[in-house]
């Protein structure tokens, strides 16, 4: 038998509990998670929601979890490792210190010569090396350097060595490697060991430098020998003196890292909803919509504080989430879950649309930016009557947007908002992701690589034409995660579980629950954030709650 609703002093407790839990979401979302499971384990002395649409919901996140769970299970016996690795020219290490380059950074590769400057990208083998001719153009010129523009963070006062496997078709290659910074550079002493004819390791040690450096990933100069042509592969470059063993940029997890993801995943869906409900029915939505406002103007305030502190020097904010665009989905996500909780308090939705907005512009993200601007076109229409009794605030308001406006064009990422598409480096990342992990998909279309084996597929999968091989450790696509990590029938479960929330949203007319979950999943479809806590809470809680016909209103 459930018991009634708190009065008095622990109604307030429950409120201060919700607004705290909820405030974690946007800030540090595993701490959120925990939270609202120990919320759910103390709920659970009532009873877990008996209604036919809670039961439903339980045992489609259970069996989505499970068959995640036997794939990844079943993908651990039969990884396959990628053909050039199991032909390595070098010997595997497992142990190897951390390997600060992959091995399509030599991509990035182009010959120079003095008389034509740069020449064309290095072209791809099947066995992860890339190509350069030795001849410059039509006069027979020959290149004197290679020259790679992908540059490597380094870590102050610490020497690092460099190497990478040359294959040529002449009888003799020498060249010496250069370590160069945005501010030196410098011939370092080059050591050469053959492997086999034809091939060789080039390796140095580079020394360590003073302050945070730069260093371009690889530079060969002083080219010389009667070869036609060479290949560059295998590079490595890491922290010692010593050369070792090779060891791949995406290390390859351990086979229950997948398990660990889906039970995750899992607990924080269950404990979302059951929290999710309960406090609904206790206290309400708002004090929830409360804690997401607080949480996403921490996020704000710091975003902010960065780009004035770093002014024109200032890079896209990530606020305590570690990457733009997380922040900027987590921003967009939590803004509109505020407005679905809490319909009746127009002006707690206007501030979170206005703080989202901060969030956005400080991260530079594209995506977040249209994600935005569609949802606001729906949303406002439902806020506007609502705010014009707040007339004398008008003022205020337009006064801190004015600020804004004067920050961000200071020192927000807003000329990365305005680029063109075509030739974008990002949007060329994300096309060669999606291709990589659509071939993936079909090659294993019931297991999928495994949990995070994306990266290291990737790292070792060729483009069918010459240029720059953008780092991808995941397919940028939610889709595409769950296909190229689990197969295609998680993925299709996946997609029939979405369809049964959007089908029960409609029935409910809960509309703002159902904009919550399309704007995520459109946001889904550049990007794999929908499976992170900070994303699939906002995104989940008003579904439970405001679908199932709880809270304070139906949005």
């Amino acid at each position: 038998m459930r018991r009634p609703p708190c009065q008095g002093a622990p109604r307030r407790r429950w409120r201060l509990g919700a607004v705290g839990t909820a405030a974690l979401v946007p800030i540090y979302p595993a701490g959120a998670g925990a939270a609202a499971l120990v919320l759910s384990v103390t709920l659970l002395r009532n009873g877990l929601d008996a209604s036919a649409s809670a039961r439903r919901e339980r045992w489609v996140i259970l069996a989505l979890a499970g068959v995640g769970i036997l794939t990844q299970l079943a993908s651990s016996l039969v990884w396959p490792v990628p053909s050039p690795l199991a032909a390595a020219p070098l010997p595997l290490d497992a142990s190897a210190r951390p390997n600060l380059l992959a091995a399509h950074d030599a991509s990035w590769l182009r010959g120079w010569s003095r008389a034509h400057g740069l020449g064309p990208y290095a072209s791809p083998r099947e066995d992860a090396f890339w190509r350069l001719e030795r001849s410059a153009g039509d006069d027979g010129a020959s290149i004197s350097e290679l020259v790679s523009a992908f540059e490597v963070p380094l870590a102050a006062e610490t020497p690092y060595t460099v190497s990478a496997v040359v294959r040529h078709d002449g009888d003799e290659f020498t060249a010496t490697f250069m370590e160069r910074t945005r501010t030196e550079r410098a011939r370092v002493e080059t050591n050469s060991m053959p492997l086999s004819e034809g091939m060789l390791r080039l390796d140095a040690t580079l020394a360590a430098k003073d302050g945070q450096v730069r260093l371009r990933s690889l530079h060969l100069v002083d080219l010389g020998g009667d070869w036609t042509y060479v290949e560059v592969g295998w590079p490595t470059l890491s922290a010692g003196e010593t050369l070792q063993g090779y060891a791949p940029y995406a290390n390859d997890p351990v086979w229950y890292a997948g398990l660990g993801w889906w039970l995750g995943l899992a607990a924080t869906l269950l404990a979302a909803g059951t929290a999710g409900r309960a406090v609904a029915t206790r206290i309400g939505t708002t004090p929830i919509a409360i804690g997401l406002t607080v949480g996403l103007g921490a996020q704000a305030t710091l975003a902010l504080q960065g780009l004035v502190r770093l002014g024109s020097n200032a890079s896209r904010a990530s606020g305590t989430l570690g990457d733009p665009n997380l922040l900027a989905h987590v921003a967009v996500i939590t803004a509109l879950a505020v407005v679905a909780l809490a319909p009746q308090a127009p002006r707690l939705g206007a501030v979170a649309l206005a703080l989202a907005l901060a969030c956005v512009l400080a991260s530079g993200s594209r995506a977040g930016v249209v994600g935005l601007l569609l949802a606001a076109l729906v949303v406002l229409p439902i806020l506007v009557p609502g705010l014009r009794s707040w007339p004398r605030k008008w003022p205020a308001l337009l006064a801190v947007a004015g600020v804004m406006v004067v920050l961000f064009v200071a020192g927000a990422p807003v000329h990365r908002l305005v680029q063109p598409l075509a030739g974008d480096v990002n949007l060329q990342a994300r096309l060669q992701a999606w291709s990589v992990a659509w071939t993936a998909a079909s090659t294993r279309p019931l297991l999928g690589l495994g949990h995070e084996r994306f990266g290291l597929a990737y790292e070792f999968a060729q483009p069918h034409e010459p240029g720059p091989r953008y780092r991808n450790t995941h397919p940028h696509n939610a889709a595409l995660h769950l296909a190229a990590g689990s197969g295609f029938l998680v993925a299709t479960a996946f997609a029939a579980a979405v369809i049964a929330v959007v089908v029960r949203a409609i029935r409910r007319r809960a509309w703002i629950a159902l904009l919550v979950i399309g704007t995520a999943l459109m946001l889904n479809l550049v990007d794999a954030t929908l499976f992170h806590a900070a994303v699939a809470l906002p995104a989940w809680v008003p579904s439970c709650v405001i679908a199932s016909g709880r809270g304070d209103q139906n949005g």
